[in-house]
Order: structure tokens, then sequence, then C-alpha cells
């Protein structure tokens, strides 16, 4: 009867078989998946085993976990292989510990790049993320992932496509080559940036050896508002019989480079390349019509002066004469109509205009002049509008009324003048520039007059102080004298539109009470202001 340890066979009991990949050159673990023994009938506790016969270490104490200080694929031996081992040393009990052990090596030389893909044609299709590792075993994994404008990063799910090189020597490694194709058309406008993770191709790979690149960024815009320029036929709206052009160009180009089309609804022009478009007359698109004006009555000559109110005057043209549908516009000397009426009618384009024939004349009343507020017509000669020195603000004149309105507003103040392009105008004055433009108006004296103290009477030995200034254009003249006795105290030659005037009395007395006059005079008026002088006596 064959001797068995029954201690082992409990031991191998519910028992897993699991190792990890391991990275080349590195050390790693196995571990036996049994239980110690307690005894053996023989000195060896455990044995290890590669490839089913290679004793790779024999224990007579714990060695459940085998330490490979260095994992390699050529020398002492290949550890890419199975791995077993014996509780004591016994054949019928060898344990696998690994079915075959992965031996790895990270990847190196790690290059990515973003190109566009064009796809045999000038259209730019798709971008295409490729990166490159020179050296990885074994052959290389990879997995894309994108973010858009700085947001979260998203997983690429397009499947990638691998070129794999097989290095020259031993061991073997690879160079390894993955990529992906990401249409345009689901990026977007914004800044796209693109990351790939690139692995051996072992278990649970990504997680346990992954290498990221650097963070690969595309911004994508789409182009600029595009500018068309069109024959004069196009431009003005008629068609003489000759062919006529436009191109269409992009102010900017945009990221992938933009492409001008043309369309006829939404129907795509054919044929139409660069941007240019050529239309032939010759199509039986657009014809020339001539486009007749006529009444209600089919009156052709109007008579706007009789006694209707109104005349209605309709324009109509042919739908199958013209394409697309035109707009109408109604003028008189260059200057619109307002309030059209469009009208329905199973053959012809419409329009009428109703002409108010009681309506035309000049403007009722005369212009209205408004500033600060206040408006003045011209009609009253008293209607004067008082500004302070330095005014800042606009003056404004309406044109009220008349058939046709107003189409030229001008108003002019001294040497300024504004312009408006239908019945108002404004005029803008600046700080000072009011004044300066009134320079050259002559006016009499503007006269103020007073003395220092506030009291209505003086006491005997009081030595006030009178002050005297005017404003005018001449330069006005000032003087200061007593009434009564027509003395002159003082005076000064004015040289300046404003004038001031100071004189300070000798010590008062009783007899000094008297009205003071200041006066100022220029080639336009003589202006007067008068202060009462009263002296207290002592006794």
């Amino acid at each position: 009867m064959k001797y068995r340890d029954p201690s082992v066979i409990i031991s191998l009991n519910a028992v897993k078989t699991a190792c990890r990949p391991a990275e080349e050159g590195q050390k790693t673990t196995l571990t036996c998946p049994v239980r110690r023994p307690k005894s053996c009938s023989s000195k060896t506790i455990l044995d290890w085993r590669v490839a089913d016969s290679r004793i790779v270490k024999e224990c007579n104490s714990d060695c459940i976990r085998l330490i490979i200080p260095s994992v390699s694929r050529s020398k002492p031996f290949n550890m890419e292989t199975k791995w077993a081992c014996r509780p004591c040393a016994n054949e019928s009990q060898k344990v696998t510990a690994c079915e075959k052990l992965e031996v790895y090596a990270k990847a190196r030389g790690l290059q990515c790049a973003v190109r566009e893909n064009t796809a045999g044609s000038d259209a730019f299709k798709s971008l295409t993320i490729s990166c490159l590792t020179t050296k990885i075993y074994p052959k290389a994994r990879c997995s894309f992932r994108r973010r858009e404008n700085g947001g979260p990063h998203v997983k690429i799910a397009i499947t990638p496509t691998y070129i794999h090189t097989q290095t020259v020597g031993k061991p073997v490694y690879y160079r390894s080559e993955c990529s992906v194709d990401v249409p345009v058309a689901e990026l977007g406008e914004g800044t796209h940036s693109f990351r790939a993770f690139i692995y051996p191709d072992v278990t649970d790979g990504k997680d346990l050896v992954a290498a990221t690149t650097v963070s690969t960024t595309v911004t994508l815009t789409l182009p600029g508002a595009s500018s068309y320029t069109c024959s004069t036929e196009m431009i003005q709206g008629y068609f003489n019989g000759k062919s006529a052009s436009c191109t269409c160009s992009f102010t900017s180009d945009g990221y992938p480079k933009g492409q001008a089309q043309w369309y006829r609804g939404n129907q795509r022009v054919p044929g139409v390349s660069g941007g240019v478009l050529d239309i032939s007359f010759n199509s039986g698109i657009f014809e020339q019509d001539t486009v007749e004006l006529h009444t209600v009555n089919d009156v052709r000559i109007l008579d706007i002066c009789d006694d209707n109110n109104q005349i209605p005057v309709t324009c109509a043209v042919l739908k199958d004469h013209v394409y697309p549908a035109p707009t109408f516009s109604f003028s008189q000397t260059n200057v619109l109509f307002e309030n059209l009426q469009e009208r329905l009618s199973e053959d012809y384009y419409q329009s009428q205009i109703d002409l108010n024939t009681d309506a035309d004349g000049p403007p009722p009343l005369p212009p209205k002049i408004a500033m600060k507020g206040k408006t003045y017509q011209g009609v009253d000669a008293l209607n004067r509008i008082t500004l302070a020195a330095g005014y800042t603000g606009d003056m404004t004149c309406r044109v009220e009324g008349g058939y046709p309105k107003a189409h030229t507003t001008q108003l002019t103040c001294g040497t300024l003048t504004a312009s408006g392009g239908e019945n108002v105008a404004t005029l803008t004055f600046q700080d000072g520039q009011l004044n300066k433009d009134m320079d050259g108006i002559e006016f009499a004296p503007v006269v103020t007059f007073i003395h220092n103290t506030a009291l209505p009477e003086f006491n005997e030995g009081d030595t006030p102080t009178f002050i005297c200034t005017a404003r005018g254009n001449a330069p006005p003249n000032l003087t200061i004298t007593r009434k009564r006795t027509n003395q002159q105290l003082a005076s000064v030659q004015g040289n300046l539109k404003t004038a001031e005037l100071t004189h300070t009395a000798d010590p008062l007395d009783c007899l000094d009470t008297d009205m003071h006059v200041c006066t100022g005079q220029n080639n336009q008026d003589v202006t007067k202001k008068e202060i009462i002088v009263g002296v207290k006596c002592k006794y």
C-alpha cells in the first residue's frame, strides 16, 4: 500500500491557482496554492518545477512562496513557461502555480501625433491619432481618450488599428504602432485634446503597466462669415441678357479649411468650384420682363391734384417671369414711400401703395428748435433761450408734416452747422464752444455792485470796501461815484470782457451818508448799480 501524507491532502482542498504577470528584469513572487505540510515522509517538504520537469528549488523548510529576483526570458532559462510545486516531493500531489508565467517589458520610446486625414481628396474628413512604441513585449495594446474644451476625459469607442514589427535578436521585442480615425463631424468646433494608454498585451495589462502619453491638442474652428462679390447685374437686381457671376470667399479659412459652396434653395448647385458661381440667362430660370405701373382703373397718368383723397397704385410681375420672388419699393425723387401692402394673386407678385393727394405740400408749421427742454418756433421775438456760460449739450431742429416728408434738415448756429438725413438735425456743443462762437456778438455791460459787510449801516470810523464788476462786449469801463456830490471815488479802463473795480473808503463820519453808484459803460449802453451807505453818528 502506497503511503500518502493526510496533511497534504487536506491542504489541497478549495485552493485556486493564480499568478500575476511579471516584469522582465524585476523581482516577482510565485505562491504554491497549498498550505504548508506539517510533516513529510521525505526530507523535502516542497519543491518547484518548470515545464513539468526542471527542478528549480527544493527545500526542507517553508518555501510556499518562491521569490525570483530577476525575471528573464533568456538566462539562466526562459521563465515564460508553466510553474508547478510538489508538497513532500510527491509526484501525484503536484500542483500548478502558473499555467504560464506572463513576462512583459514596458513600452519605451513613446511617440504620438495628430494628423489630418483627407481620405484621398482635399476634404478634411477625420483626425488620425497615432502612437508608436519602439520597444515592448509582448505586442502592444492601446486605449484612446479625448476631452473637449477642458472637460472630462471620454473614451474613444473606435477600435484601434495596429502594426507590429518584430525586432532582431533574442529575446524578441516588438515595435508597435496603434491609431484611430475620429470623424471631424463627431468632434465639432472647439479645442480637443487626446491621450493614449499603451501597455503590453498581458492579463490586466492596462491596469498593471499602462504607459500614458502626454496630451496632444488640436483646435477646430468654423470658417469665418463668408463674403461675396457679384457682377453689377446681380447686385442691382436686374438682368440684361448677359452672363453674371458671384464669388464666395471666407474672412477666415477655419480649421479644417472650409470650402465655399453655392445653393439654390436647399439644393447644392453642382459643378461649382473655387466659390465662383457663373449664371447663364439662357437657362430659362431668369427672363427679362416689362413691369407696368397702373391704378385700379388701369389709368396710366395719375392726377394727384383732383378731389380724391387716395389713389391706390399697384405694381405687378408675372410669377412665371421672375425667380425668386421680387421685393417691391415705391419712391419719389429717391425718397421711399412707406406702408406698402402685399396683394394676393394666383399669377402675379403684387404690391400696392395708397397715394394721399391731399397731403401734398410743405410743412404747415415752421421748424421747431429745442435746447435744454425749451422749444422755439421763431414766431415770437421775445421767445428767447438763455444759456449759462460753458454750456454743453444738444440743440435739435425738427420739421413736422408735409408730403412727401422732409428728407434734409439743416441747423446753423454762428459758424456751427449740422445736417440731418430726414426731418431732424442735431447740433452738439462742447464746453465753451458756444461762448467762443458768440465772441463776435456785442452786448451792454452786466453790472454787479457789493461791499464787504452784510450790515445795513456803518459806524463812524468804518472803512468799507466796495467791489464793482461788469461783463460786456466791447470791454466795459467802470467808475464808482457818490451820487449826492457826484464825487468820483475810483475808475478803471476796461480791456477785457469782464472788468472789476475795488475801492476802500477812508474812515467814515456822519456826513458821509450817501448813495454810492457803480457804472459800467461800453459802445452798446450804460448800466448802473447803487448801494446806500448809511453812517450812524455818535451824538
